[in-house]
C-alpha cells in the first residue's frame, strides 16, 4: 500500500499530464520540492517517476526527464541525505533509457543534444 507521501508526489507528477507543453520550469521546480520533502519514500518517489517515464505519453517522455534531472541536482545539494537518491536514481537509468527513446523525434534530438553538451 503507498504511503500519503508517495500518493501526494504522485499527484503532482501526473498532473503533468494535465497541462499544456511545454512544461513550466515553476512545475517541475514544484514536483522537485515535493521529492526532497518527502526524502524518507526516495525508492518509491524513483519508482514512480520511472513508471511514470515507462507508461507515459511520448509527449511527455522529456517532462520527466527533466523531473529525474531536477530532482538528481537537488539531491546533490542536500548531502548526506540526497545520496539516497542520488543511488537510486543511477540504478534506475539503465532501466528509464530505452523509455526515453520513444519520445517524439523532436524531443528525442533535443535529448541528444542535452546529453552530449552535458558530457563535453
Amino acid at each position: 500500500m503507498a504511503s500519503k507521501e508517495t500518493l501526494e508526489f504522485d499527484r503532482e507528477l501526473h498532473s503533468l499530464l494535465q497541462i499544456k507543453l511545454p512544461v513550466s520550469a515553476s512545475k517541475i521546480q514544484s514536483i522537485t520540492k515535493l521529492a526532497m520533502k518527502h526524502i524518507k519514500v526516495y525508492k518509491n518517489i524513483v519508482y514512480s517517476i520511472e513508471k511514470f517515464i515507462q507508461k507515459g505519453p511520448s509527449d511527455y517522455k522529456l517532462a520527466g526527464l527533466y523531473v529525474v534531472d531536477s530532482v538528481a541536482r537537488a539531491a546533490q545539494k542536500q548531502q548526506p541525505d540526497g545520496e539516497n537518491y542520488i543511488n537510486r536514481i543511477e540504478e534506475k537509468l539503465e532501466a528509464i533509457f530505452p523509455h526515453l527513446m520513444q519520445a517524439s523525434p523532436k524531443d528525442r534530438v533535443f535529448m541528444s543534444a542535452r546529453v552530449a553538451q552535458s558530457l563535453f
